[in-house]
């Protein structure tokens, strides 16, 4: 696939998930952590795989943060990396 799904083409709960009404109390301490000292860091997900695999739900994913996330503006770079085939 060498084209993204468009954002809106996805209907998400958006303020119920930026409440944390989906989310662990455990998040939702991290977050009032770090937003209390004004840190907000930079994540990287990797995902490993023992075997061959087809990974879904990207388009889903990319949609879910650029929406939902408190500073969405921040994340409008967000893109899938090449995905190295061994």
């Amino acid at each position: 696939m060498t084209t993204r799904r468009p954002v809106e083409s996805f209907s998400f709960p958006v303020e119920k998930i930026k409440e944390g009404y989906y989310t662990d109390a455990y998040f939702m301490r991290s977050e009032e952590i770090l937003n209390g000292d004004n840190y907000h860091p930079r994540v990287l997900m990797q995902v490993f795989a023992r075997d061959h695999v087809v990974v879904c739900g990207t388009d889903e994913v990319i949609a879910l943060i650029r929406q939902c996330a408190f500073h969405p503006v921040s994340y409008t770079h967000l893109t899938l990396p090449t995905i190295l085939l061994v």
